[in-house]
């Protein structure tokens, strides 16, 4: 992979526009994906800091908890069957809504936590 060429796709998107082979997908998949232009540009600036590294680092345990158990049922299903073939493609959908989940929840605990203090110090 070049990592300039994935950089200037990602950056440049009104150069590389999406072929349209079947025009129920801008309602099957909405979002960042499906969008061109203006569009995608004002969506992908909203998202952009929810990806930033240090949000990403702060992400690991979850990612690392989520992988763990995925991959124990993974091995429950192949070893109760012997060799297995798996559609993952479910199992990756819940994996990243468990990671944002447990993210969220953490923000909430802190959010909670953070007040409670600033409620002491007022007081």
């Amino acid at each position: 992979m070049e990592p300039e060429l994935i950089k200037d796709v990602l950056m440049n998107s009104n150069d590389f526009l999406k072929r349209r082979n079947n025009p129920l997908v801008k309602f099957i998949i909405p979002g960042l994906v499906s969008y061109d232009g203006d569009k995608w540009s004002k969506h992908r600036m909203l998202l952009n800091p929810a990806f930033h590294v240090h949000k990403l680092k702060n992400m690991s345990p979850a990612f690392q908890l989520s992988c763990r158990k995925m991959i124990e049922k993974w091995g429950m299903m192949v070893s109760s069957k012997g060799s297995h073939e798996l559609d993952v493609w479910p199992d990756l959908q819940a994996l990243t809504c468990d990671v944002l989940a447990h993210e969220k929840e953490q923000e909430d605990k802190g959010n909670r936590k953070r007040s409670r203090t600033v409620a002491q110090k007022d007081h």
